[in-house]
C-alpha cells in the first residue's frame, strides 16, 4: 500500500476525533473553559476546587506555590498503582490490610482508555502522577491507536491523590512519559504524541511519534526541547544544574545534557557508542548512576554504570547470562536490574559490592518483573505482572529470602510500587504504563 494512501488514512481517522486529538485543552488561555482538562492561569472559570495564587498552608489547597506542611511519612508502608475494575486505581498498606486511595472523578472519565501514567514519590511523603487517555479501534485487519492527553495528580501521604488542576498540560493530545522534580531545580516531563495503525492486509503502517521535553517553574510550562518523529528514549534530572536525555531516531542517536540553564547535545563516551539506543538512565549524582543500552540491532542490552563520570560495562552475574536488563534501581551499594519486557522471573542484584543472580519463585507463565522500589536497609519490593491476565504478584527481596506480600482483592494489574514514610528512598519512580496490545 503506497505511503501516500497510507497518510490519507490517518488523516481521515485524526479528522474523525478531530475534538479529541486537537481541542483547546492544551490552551493556556485565561479564557479556557473546556470540560477535558481547564488549564487556565487567569480568570479562572472552571468549577473544580480552589485555584488561589497565594501561599496556604492548607492541606486541600492548590494554590500556584503549594506549601502544604501534610503530616510526619510515619511508619514504612507501601503505596500501589495500578487498576481495577478497568480504571486506574491505588492503595496503601496499613496495619489491617489495605485501603484505597481515591483517584479524583475529575480525571477518571469513560470516553477514552486510561492508564497511570509516570509516577514519582519524594522522600516517601509526597509526588506526582498523571493519568494518561489514549483510544484504540480497529479489527482483524486494521488497528490504529491515538494518544489523547493526560490528566495532572499530586499525592500526599496524608491526604492522598488530588487533581493538579493548575498545572499545564505537557501537550494537548500527549502521554506523559517521564517525570523528574529534582530538590531545588525545575519539574521536568517528558511527553510523546503517538500515531500508530498496522494492516494486516496490506503488510504496512504508521508510527508517528512527536516527543516534546517541558520545564515547569511553579506553573509556568516552556516547551523547551521539540523532537518530531524521534524519541526521548531515557530521561533523567537528579540535581537542579545537570541532567541526561538520550535521543534516538531512524538513523541518529543524540546525548543531550542539562547544565541547570539550557539543554545542549554532547559528544557520546565511548562506552555508549553500542549503535542502539540507551534505553534507560538511574542517576543518582551527576557524576554517578546506570544507563541500560541496546546493541545496533536491538537484539541485545547491556548494563553500564557511571562512576567520577566514567561508563563501564556491568558483566551479567553467574546464572543470569540471558538477562538482558531494561530497568536498573539504587547506587552503587545496592541495587537491582531486571528485564521488564521478558518473561523472566530472574533478576541482578548488588549487594556487598558484588553483583548476583536471584530467582522468584513464582506460578505464571507469563509474569513480568515490571517495577521494584528499594528501601534504605538494602531491601526492596519487586512487582510482577502479566499484561494478558488480572494476575500481579507483589514480592519482599532481603538477602537471605523472598516473601510474597499478598495483594488488594480488588487489584487486577500492577503498574508501580512505592515505599511511604520512614525508609524510603529519596526518589521512587516509575515511567508510563503501556498497556500491552493497545501501544506497540
Amino acid at each position: 500500500m503506497p505511503r501516500f494512501f497510507v497518510w490519507i488514512i490517518a488523516a481521515v481517522f485524526c479528522t474523525s476525533i478531530l475534538t479529541a486529538c486537537f481541542g483547546n485543552d492544551g490552551s493556556n488561555a485565561a479564557d479556557d473553559d473546556d470540560s477535558v482538562i481547564d488549564d487556565d492561569t487567569a480568570g479562572d472559570d472552571d468549577s473544580a476546587s480552589d485555584d488561589d495564587s497565594t501561599s496556604d498552608n492548607d492541606v486541600s489547597d492548590d494554590d500556584a506555590v503549594d506549601d502544604d506542611t501534610g503530616s510526619d511519612p510515619g511508619p514504612r508502608r507501601l503505596l500501589l498503582t495500578g487498576a481495577g475494575d478497568g480504571e486506574p486505581r491505588s492503595w496503601e498498606q496499613t496495619e489491617n490490610g489495605w485501603r484505597e486511595w481515591e483517584i479524583p472523578a475529575s480525571v477518571i472519565g469513560d470516553k477514552y482508555l486510561q492508564s497511570f501514567g509516570p509516577t514519582l514519590i519524594m522522600n516517601g511523603k509526597d509526588g506526582y502522577s498523571a493519568i494518561n487517555n489514549y483510544w484504540s479501534t480497529g479489527g482483524r485487519t486494521m488497528v490504529f491507536v491515538l494518544t489523547l492527553g493526560q490528566s495532572w495528580l499530586k499525592f500526599d501521604a496524608a491526604t492522598g491523590w488530588r487533581a493538579d488542576e493548575q498545572r499545564p498540560p505537557a501537550g494537548g493530545s500527549s502521554f506523559v512519559q517521564y517525570l523528574q522534580a529534582p530538590e531545588g531545580g525545575a519539574w521536568w516531563a517528558v511527553s510523546e504524541f503517538r500515531l500508530y495503525y498496522v494492516s494486516s492486509v496490506f503488510l504496512e503502517g504508521i508510527f508517528f511519534v512527536d516527543d516534546a521535553v517541558y520545564r515547569y517553574d511553579g506553573l509556568q510550562d516552556d516547551r523547551v526541547m521539540s523532537f518530531l518523529n524521534r524519541e526521548v528514549t531515557a530521561f533523567a534530572v537528579p540535581t537542579g544544574d545537570f541532567g541526561l536525555a538520550w535521543v534516538s531516531g531512524e538513523d541518529s542517536n543524540e546525548l543531550w545534557r542539562y547544565d541547570g540553564v539550557e539543554w545542549s547535545t554532547q559528544p557520546i563516551p565511548d562506552a555508549l557508542q553500542g549503535g542502539g539506543a540507551v534505553a534507560w538512565f538511574w542517576l543518582t549524582a551527576p557524576d554517578a548512576g546506570y544507563a541500560i543500552l541496546w546493541n545496533a540491532n536491538h537484539t541485545s542490552r547491556s548494563l553500564l554504570e557511571m562512576s567520577g563520570g566514567e561508563w563501564t560495562e556491568v558483566p551479567a552475574p553467574e546464572g543470569c547470562d540471558e538477562i538482558m536488563p531494561s530497568m536498573i534501581y539504587g547506587d552503587s551499594n545496592y541495587a537491582v536490574a531486571f528485564a521488564s519486557d521478558r518473561i523472566y522471573h530472574k533478576f541482578w542484584e548488588l549487594r556487598d559490592g558484588s553483583w548476583r543472580c536471584r530467582e522468584i519463585e513464582v506460578a505464571g507463565d507469563d509474569l513480568f518483573l515490571i517495577h521494584a522500589v528499594l528501601t534504605a536497609d538494602q531491601q526492596a519490593y519487586l512487582a510482577l505482572q502479566s499484561p494478558y491476565a488480572a494476575d500481579s504478584h507483589l514480592f519482599l527481596v532481603t538477602a537471605g529470602e523472598l516473601s510474597e506480600i499478598d495483594l488488594p482483592g480488588n487489584l487486577e494489574r500492577i503498574t508501580g510500587v512505592h515505599l511511604l514514610g520512614e525508609g524510603a528512598p529519596p526518589v521512587s519512580f516509575v515511567p508510563a504504563s503501556v498497556p500491552h496490545g493497545y501501544l506497540p
